[in-house]
């Protein structure tokens, strides 16, 4: 589970909680073993490529190009985003 919590200088950082509860052996909870990350600097991160990759789809787009992979050594060329690969010959 993700969530935000308040730093005692009042910023925010974004945590993973990961925990898991430990019973006895008559089945009742005996204590709890978890792990709180710090992941803010991960979510920002994935913010700013999500908008990255926003903006770059919008500029070929408007721009009536295409970006393309190409794996040199398997001769694979893979379209990214933009104009339609050619269909072959037609009649």
């Amino acid at each position: 589970m993700e969530y935000r919590l308040r730093r005692a200088d009042g910023g925010y950082v974004t945590v993973r909680d990961d925990g898991k509860v430990v019973r006895a052996g008559d089945g009742l909870p005996a204590r709890i073993i978890g792990l709180l990350k710090d992941v803010t600097e991960q979510r920002r991160a994935a913010t700013v490529l999500r908008e990255t990759s926003d903006q770059l789809r919008l500029a070929l787009t408007i721009g009536h190009a295409a970006a393309f992979t190409w794996d040199i050594p398997g001769n694979e060329v893979r379209r990214l985003h933009g104009i339609a690969p050619a269909l072959g010959p037609t009649n």
